[in-house]
């Protein structure tokens, strides 16, 4: 039920309360290998750059 009213508050219809969403991207590994599409380094190796 939660999915439809997002769904139809974006769609601009009307719903019996109001939606709520969130905006964050949530990708995992497996996703970014059966995609091709990869987070750039920085979101993957947490250690600093060395300088």
């Amino acid at each position: 039920m939660s999915l439809k009213i997002f769904i139809d508050a974006v769609n601009f219809k009307p719903t019996p309360r109001p939606a709520v969403g969130s905006g964050t991207s949530i990708v995992t590994g497996e996703l970014m290998d059966m995609t091709g599409a990869c987070f750039p380094d920085a979101h993957l190796d947490t250690e600093l750059p060395k300088m």
